[in-house]
């Protein structure tokens, strides 16, 4: 009972702990670019994480592991967009039996996503909206924090 306390608490999961002042803010920052040629749209999007941070993969790796994965929303009138493609994660091993033995997440500074979709509507805006959902983690300070943004893309990218 103490481990698991213990384990909420390093992750900042509890109301009682509140991150420092300095992991207050969004520590990845979106960037959404989009393409459409003809009856197909491509996007991109473009993560960056503050040095020193992490966020969770969209599968958080072990089925006992902590944490929240990366939801995604990718959505754009007359386009229908399929999953977005990742580079391969980062496979965290975690020395505790509480918090499972490892978790996939991206720890380097710039990650870098790709999805294509089907224009359904002829004429259809080159306009999307990526919102996003998460944590962002630091193993220097043991804090993680909530991460949500919403990314647009106007035009060619």
């Amino acid at each position: 009972m103490i481990r698991s306390f213990l384990a909420l608490l390093a992750l900042g999961l509890s109301p009682l702990v509140s991150a420092p002042a300095a992991a207050q803010g969004n520590e990845a920052k979106a960037s959404l670019y989009t393409r459409m040629e003809g009856d197909r749209a491509s996007a991109a999007l473009i993560l960056r994480v503050t040095p020193g941070w992490y966020v969770y993969h969209t599968d958080l790796g072990h089925p006992d592991a902590i944490g929240t994965p990366l939801k995604l929303e990718l959505s754009s009138e007359g386009i229908e967009w399929g999953e977005l493609v990742w580079p391969e994660p980062h496979v965290k091993r975690v020395e505790d039996d509480v918090l499972g033995t490892y978790t996939y997440n991206y720890h380097v500074g710039k990650i870098t996503a790709y999805a294509t979709g089907k224009v359904t509507t002829p004429g259809a805006a080159n306009t999307a909206r990526l919102h996003l959902t998460g944590q962002t983690c630091t193993d220097i300070t043991a804090v993680c924090i909530p991460y949500e943004e919403t990314a647009t893309s106007n035009g060619e990218g």
